[in-house]
């Protein structure tokens, strides 16, 4: 999918992408990294799609059917706990907020934009939780363990937003009948059998210093490791994932759908184009 930037006639048909780097669901994460685009411009940028949509297929009624079929790909909020939350010294929301509550806003907020989208026809969420950020090279390296495998204080922190994204999607499967949404666990430990202790490449670029260096040369076996750099997962990692996601019966791992059920959904008017749209950080 092209990402939002390079997105232009017909090729929008199969999808856009609208990820931005350090983005966040609060618009101030991750200002210090410097220009992004958070959620909420996000999707003024989905509704300027929708826009060259209804002028490609002429046809207001198409345009709808069509965002019927999409699912939403939504994987956001880790940066406003590493690029905002953990960063006092930048940032004051934890000056103002204990991790519980700040962890409450979020949702809240994301909730507010998660409907916003649903305004603009959208009608299937996959709402991805988020990993365990205490356990990235970078945390690690950034933080220390006092002895633990990974960041304790950040692990907690994803744990309780994920503790409150869970009934919201089970809420909004309630509250709005029309449309299907589901919670995906995303989670380091679903690819144990790679490398965790460190990235595949030499870290110190960027602003918090977890890109792989320029020129520096990466691991020979980079299908072996999980992250790519200090944050970023590696290709073998996201297969593991997406593979495990697709068709999980476990609860735990997706609920109420798997991705397999969910792109079901998309399909009961027997359409068998799937549009895929993904806004993630």
């Amino acid at each position: 999918m092209p990402p939002f930037a390079k997105s232009e006639r017909k090729n929008i048909l199969q999808g856009v992408n609208y990820a931005s780097g350090a983005s966040g669901i609060l618009n101030e994460t991750g200002s210090l990294m410097g220009a992004r685009v958070p959620m909420s411009i996000q999707i003024r940028n989905h509704e300027t799609i929708i826009a060259r949509i209804r002028k490609i297929l002429r046809n207001d009624s198409s345009t709808e059917k069509l965002l019927r079929q999409c699912i939403y790909s939504i994987q956001i909020g880790s940066n406003d706990f590493v690029n905002n939350y953990f960063k006092p010294n930048f940032y004051n929301s934890s000056h103002g907020y204990s991790v519980s509550e700040f962890a409450t806003m979020l949702v809240r907020q994301f909730a507010h934009q998660i409907k916003d989208l649903y305004k603009t026809g959208a009608r299937i969420f996959a709402l991805f939780g988020l990993g365990q950020l205490g356990c990235t090279p970078n945390a690690i390296a950034t933080h220390g363990t006092n002895g633990s495998l990974c960041v304790t204080k950040l692990n907690d922190a994803a744990f309780l937003f994920n503790q409150r994204l869970i009934p919201l999607v089970m809420a909004l499967n309630s509250k709005l009948t029309d449309a299907k949404f589901t919670y995906l666990n995303y989670s380091p430990m679903k690819v144990a059998q790679l490398s965790l202790e460190s990235p595949c490449c030499k870290t110190g670029a960027g602003g918090n210093r977890e890109l792989c260096i320029h020129y520096s040369k990466p691991c020979s076996n980079r299908k072996q490791y999980a992250f790519w750099d200090g944050v970023h997962p590696t290709d073998a990692s996201n297969v593991l994932i997406a593979k495990n996601l697709y068709g999980t019966r476990s609860f735990s791992d997706a609920r109420p759908f798997n991705i397999r059920s969910l792109a079901r959904k998309s399909s009961d008017d027997q359409q068998r184009q799937i549009w895929v749209e993904v806004l993630v950080n």
